[in-house]
């Protein structure tokens, strides 16, 4: 297994990571406002666990031991600290005056919109290695399962909880840490899945009829799922569904059935610019439009979309060709 490159997982994760400009940019908020809450707080929601369970099936195939997680967890950090630099002048107009807690924003947060992603994965890494060390990988994927049907409760499934002492206690936490959607209540869970999956042979004794079937399946759930919430409930966010659990599942073994020789690092790259630049490429591309007074490119929000799309994809292949020459600034970025 540790021979053989799995392109497809590269590939996605390039593809899903405009799924997360769906999630920031709303291009269909415009036109219909079904369409647009569908796209982008049910499809558009498998995106950030796909990159979680990659993260935990590659910790896997790299094999969990002290150094490859602290080299991971290395990695992540100096990730971290160059896009908090990056980020930092435009969180201090926009994103500091709605979180003004700079701890709970450098540990659980992010100092912007999309950062936390980081802090969630370096947490999920580390618990896994510490409980690889005491448990299988089955009972740590079913204990992360534990929290994540916990942290339900403090995003879609609030609205669930009429009263009693549960309630008050998922309201305290959220007052303390605004969300459930981090390390501990959601990222673990599918870090462990990855590892599970590649520990187990479980994903062999699926076809890739019934991985495709599954998934598919799944994905249908995740509309019947957000759609009884939205009808009987009043959900306090959008990220965290039961159903994605078996979405990404089968979206990730679906990817672990086309093996190849091909290389992918690149697209993997790519991706991982798109994750993290978008906002700011946006907004300095939006400031060009705005001083070449093209201010009408900006009126839709299918337009606004677009532009950050194609000045992101120009922004990642011009860092990846920086990289290539040997460029030391551009390899900080990935």
């Amino acid at each position: 297994m540790k021979s053989q490159n799995y392109p497809w997982i590269d590939r996605v994760k390039y593809l899903v990571s405009f799924l997360v400009l769906i999630i920031h940019f709303r291009p269909l908020s415009d036109y219909n406002p079904i369409v647009d809450f569908s796209s982008a707080q049910i499809i558009a929601r498998i995106a950030v666990p796909f990159f979680f369970i990659s993260a935990g099936y590659f910790i896997g195939v790299n094999g969990l031991e002290k150094n490859v997680v602290i080299k991971s967890i290395k990695k992540n950090f100096k990730l971290y600290v160059v896009w908090t630099i990056i980020y930092l002048p435009i969180s201090i107009i926009i994103f500091m005056p709605q979180y003004p807690n700079i701890l709970l924003n450098l540990t659980v947060l992010g100092v912007y919109f999309h950062l936390w992603f980081i802090p969630a994965l370096i947490f999920s890494l580390i618990t896994l290695y510490y409980l690889s060390k005491l448990l299988k990988p089955f009972t740590i994927t079913l204990i992360a399962f534990l929290f994540f049907v916990l942290g339900v409760f403090g995003d879609s499934y609030h609205g669930v909880l009429q009263s009693g002492w549960f309630l008050d206690g998922i309201n305290q936490y959220l007052e303390i840490f605004t969300t459930t959607r981090n390390g501990l209540f959601f990222g673990l869970l599918f870090v462990s899945l990855g590892y599970y999956i590649q520990k187990s042979d479980i994903t062999s004794k699926i076809n890739i009829t019934s991985a495709w079937i599954g998934f598919i399946i799944s994905y249908l759930l995740m509309f019947v799922e957000m759609g009884l919430l939205m009808t009987y409930t009043i959900p306090f966010e959008y990220n965290m569904y039961f159903s994605i659990i078996p979405t990404t599942f089968f979206l990730f073994t679906i990817c672990l059935k086309y093996p190849s020789n091909d290389k992918s690092i690149d697209i993997r790259n790519k991706a991982t610019i798109i994750y993290f630049s978008h906002f700011i490429v946006y907004f300095i591309v939006y400031g060009i439009i705005t001083l070449l007074k093209l201010d009408f490119l900006l009126y839709s929000s299918l337009s606004r979309y677009f532009i950050a799309v194609i000045s992101s994809v120009l922004f990642a292949n011009f860092v990846i060709k920086q990289k290539k020459r040997n460029k030391k600034w551009a390899s900080y970025l990935v």
